[in-house]
């Protein structure tokens, strides 16, 4: 889920450049993934693009999430400034687009790939839940409190359009069961968002507690979380 966002925010700005573009130019993305596969991916796409659009070359530039925020205003205002910045939404960026200094292309990408990407994200999102081995109410929640009706009509027939915010949901809990994949093994994975935790950004809470309780922002955090410890 994750990946195809990703395609989606680099192809939308890449084709607006090539269309308007006769000379060589270089075109600077920003993003902050710590992930190295979601890294390695964004160089894949920089590198096929590139390849079909002669005259085009695309610098990928990472930047650690706390220089992210301490530098994001200065930088924007630099002639080194990027082109397109793939990052989380809130906080310093999304002040940033209050003030007209950044366009969000959210709204012009999320209609297709919604529809495209809804169903498998509800049947994903659903054998997770089976895996966690997480109650109904508590699987209501993480999706940002579904009453029941809806709720068991996505289970019998999950071929629908989910709202952005419900499928940016699915989207980071995805990515937080893949990430447990791989720093634990099965059992400890799945029964990780149950066990109390001492990490400061649960207080001793169990994380599904924290995600349920702290909505999409406290999902993003745990995705956040993870992600820093698979990439050490």
């Amino acid at each position: 889920m994750l990946f195809k966002r990703i395609i989606a925010t680099v192809f939308v700005l890449f084709t607006c450049i090539s269309a308007a573009s006769a000379a060589d130019i270089t075109v600077k993305l920003l993003h902050v993934e710590q992930n190295p596969q979601a890294s390695g991916f964004l160089k894949e796409i920089a590198r096929r693009y590139a390849a079909q659009h002669p005259g085009i070359n695309i610098d990928i530039q990472y930047l650690e999430n706390e220089a992210y925020k301490k530098k994001m205003t200065t930088l924007l205002q630099s002639p080194d400034r990027p082109h397109i910045i793939y990052s989380w939404g809130g906080g310093v960026l999304r002040e940033q687009v209050k003030a007209g200094v950044v366009e969000d292309l959210s709204a012009a990408i999320t209609g297709s790939w919604r529809e495209r990407l809804s169903p498998a994200a509800l049947k994903a999102f659903f054998n997770i839940m089976v895996r966690w081995k997480v109650r109904d109410e508590d699987a209501r929640g993480l999706l940002g409190g579904v009453t029941n009706g809806p709720f068991y009509e996505m289970k019998r027939n999950p071929d629908r359009t989910l709202e952005a915010d419900r499928l940016t949901r699915i989207s980071y809990l995805i990515g937080i069961f893949k990430a447990l994949g791989v720093l634990h093994s099965d059992a400890l994975a799945d029964a990780w968002v149950h066990r109390p935790n001492t990490n400061p950004l649960f207080g001793g809470a169990p994380p599904l507690a924290y995600m349920i309780g702290g909505g999409l922002p406290a999902i993003q955090n745990v995705r956040r979380l993870l992600d820093a410890r698979r990439a050490g």
